[in-house]
Formats: C-alpha cells, sequence, structure tokens
C-alpha cells in the first residue's frame, strides 16, 4: 500500500538524518518529501484522524531537516511546515481530545515557539500555551514525559 511505501521512504530517511553531514540531510529530505507527497494524497482522500496524523508528523520531519541544515530559506520552508503541522495538531486535538493529540500539540507549539524566525511576542504565547498541555496532560497521566515537558517550557519561559 502507499501508506507502507512511506514508512519504508521514512525509515530509510531517519537513518540519513541520524547519519548527518549535508549530503545525507539532503538524501533525507528528498526521501521525506516523497513520504509527504504521499500522505498528503492519502490525507485528501481518506480524510481520517490517522491520515491527518501521520501528515501531521511528515510536516515536522520535512521541516526538521530544513531547519537542519539552515539558512534563511530553509529556515522559512522549516516554519511553513511546523505551521502546518500546527494547524493540523489543533485540528486533531478539537476532533479527538486524546492525550495523543495534546501531546502532538503540545510539541507543534514548542517547535514553532524555539523557531529562530519566530518573533519573541509569539514565542512567549506559545510556550505559555504549550505549557498549560503539558501541565493539563501531567495531571491527567502523572507521566513522565510531560514533567519533562513542564520543566523545561518552564525553563525556556524564563529565559524569554
Amino acid at each position: 500500500s502507499r501508506r507502507d511505501l512511506s514508512v519504508s521512504y521514512n525509515k530509510v530517511a531517519g537513518i540519513y538524518a541520524k547519519l548527518g553531514g549535508r549530503e545525507n540531510l539532503e538524501r533525507a529530505l528528498g526521501l521525506y518529501k516523497k513520504c509527504l507527497e504521499m500522505l498528503e494524497q492519502l490525507a485528501a482522500e481518506l480524510g481520517t484522524a490517522d491520515s491527518s496524523r501521520d501528515l501531521s508528523v511528515s510536516y515536522n520531519k520535512v521541516a526538521d531537516i530544513y531547519e537542519r541544515l539552515g539558512g534563511r530559506e530553509n529556515l522559512e520552508r522549516a516554519l511553513g511546515l511546523y505551521h502546518k503541522d500546527l494547524e493540523l495538531s489543533e485540528q486533531l486535538a478539537a476532533e479527538l481530545s486524546t492525550v495523543d493529540a495534546f501531546d502532538g500539540l503540545a510539541v507543534s507549539l514548542f517547535k514553532i515557539a524555539m523557531h529562530e524566525m519566530t518573533p519573541l511576542k509569539d514565542k512567549k504565547l506559545l510556550l505559555e500555551r504549550a505549557l498549560k498541555i503539558a501541565e493539563m496532560l501531567l495531571d491527567a497521566t502523572q507521566m513522565d514525559r510531560y514533567q519533562t515537558f513542564v520543566d523545561v517550557f518552564t525553563k525556556k519561559l524564563q529565559k524569554l
């Protein structure tokens, strides 16, 4: 299936991304973009929460590579993709109200807040929103992951 093929592209791209170095990051980017194209088609055809979640994750992975490659153009592309991810994450959190959906939303808010091209005033608002979600998740689950989120988001807010 196309989803299985996208998972394969994703896994190989992940290996290149872990290897690092410009050449491997560019290989990873090419594979992640192929994966993204497939997932955009699947999300449009299926319209399911799972297909939207897959697409959200894919936006994030492509954005991460653009950010690692650096340079103004790549940073702008990354920020645009992080915003697409945020849009989907907000929809999923509103639709599903699950721990995973809110986790994705908190991560999306954090990535945009930490992006170097995000204006300072927006960083604060994004981090405050991410912190509220992390605190809600911690209250609901008592999971260490969300204590870490709370700690990290609080420290980042204090540094602004």
